[in-house]
């Protein structure tokens, strides 16, 4: 009996339908496998980084400034890791600034205080004894003590002002050197001339030889010149406070190497080598530096003022000296200052 074509075929074609309709679902369920396992790959290697910085972020919300992602490619995921670098990184900066500015803060109210309490306890003396002698009807000796308790306050009201010139220097070169000058431009053979000119009458009245030598030429600077007349201020008489009667002060300058240096030597006691380093530090006064009263005239304060603002122009002050033969105190200033 003859079959019909058709289911002769149909019955050929059985097996191959079946072959392939399970080539077909296992190529489908690898697919799906494969499928499964990219997203999963991609989604760890998309979710990973993304937990990291999560858990970074957590950390700087913590307090934890130091760390640093990865920044691994250039795609979004790591410019994103870049992004919270920079921003912990100016967190960390902002951190480290107020740390510093608050511990200038404490130092400087600890200074004040320190600082103020001798003075301010020998002004409320003076003015007990004031009372005392004018109730007693003594009046020369009630006088002398107001005169003595006003000299008294003017020292403080100059300590209070020196502590916060310093304040605002050393701050300011904390601040990336945004220093507080009033700059103009500044003839300096005038300004050293002044200075002299300032100063001659004490070196007379002290029986000490004062010499000013200023070569030709010397520039006109872009600078503050009120602060830098300071610098010179205290030079001049801290030589003139530390040379005996019959020594020799003298001021001379010289430009070289890029720079105008400013000499200021004497013919003084001289600084012990030990001592030489301490003698810009605050309060530094000679061998009593926090003891010495207010007749000699200074707070301690002075060379330390004087180099912070030479550091604030972009210059130095430094100091060299020899026992019994007197010391040297250089004022650099770069000339790029030029105007």
């Amino acid at each position: 009996m003859l079959r019909p074509l058709d289911a002769t075929l149909a019955e050929e074609m059985r097996g191959t339908r079946e072959a392939f309709i399970r080539a077909t679902w296992t190529v489908s369920g690898l697919a799906a496998l494969l499928a499964l396992l990219l997203g999963a790959l991609f989604t760890w290697r998309l979710v990973t980084p993304l937990r990291r910085m999560t858990r970074r972020v957590e950390t700087l919300g913590a307090g934890d400034y130091a760390g640093r992602l990865p920044e691994a490619g250039r795609d979004e995921l790591g410019r994103l890791s870049s992004a919270i670098n920079d921003m912990a990184a100016q967190v960390e900066a902002s951190i480290d600034a107020l740390r510093t500015t608050d511990r200038m803060r404490r130092e400087l109210v600890a200074n004040v205080g320190h600082d103020l309490r001798t003075p301010l306890a020998a002004l409320h003396g003076y003015l007990d004894e004031a009372a005392r002698f004018a109730s007693e009807g003594r009046e020369a000796e009630a006088a002398e003590a107001v005169a003595v308790a006003r000299r008294q306050s003017q020292q403080m009201a100059r300590l209070v002002a020196d502590l916060f010139e310093l304040s605002k220097l050393e701050q300011a070169a904390m601040d990336e050197g945004v220093a507080p000058l009033q700059r103009g431009p500044v003839p300096l053979a005038e300004l050293l001339q002044d200075a002299a000119r300032s100063h001659r009458h004490a070196f007379v009245e002290a029986g000490i030889a004062f010499e000013v030598e200023l070569p030709a030429g010397l520039p006109v600077i872009h600078a503050d010149g009120a602060r830098l007349l300071r610098v010179l201020d205290n030079l001049l008489a801290n030589a003139r406070r530390h040379t005996p009667e019959g020594g020799t002060v003298r001021l001379h300058a010289e430009v070289s190497d890029a720079t105008v240096r400013v000499h200021v030597t004497d013919t003084g006691e001289g600084i012990a080598p030990e001592v030489l380093p301490s003698v810009f530090e605050r309060y530094y006064q000679g061998t009593s530096a926090r003891t010495r009263s207010a007749e000699g005239g200074g707070t301690g304060l002075g060379l330390a003022i004087s180099r912070a603002i030479a550091r604030a122009h972009g210059g130095d002050l430094t100091a060299e000296s020899m026992i019994g033969q007197g010391s040297t105190f250089t004022l650099m200033l770069p000339i790029n200052l030029a105007a």
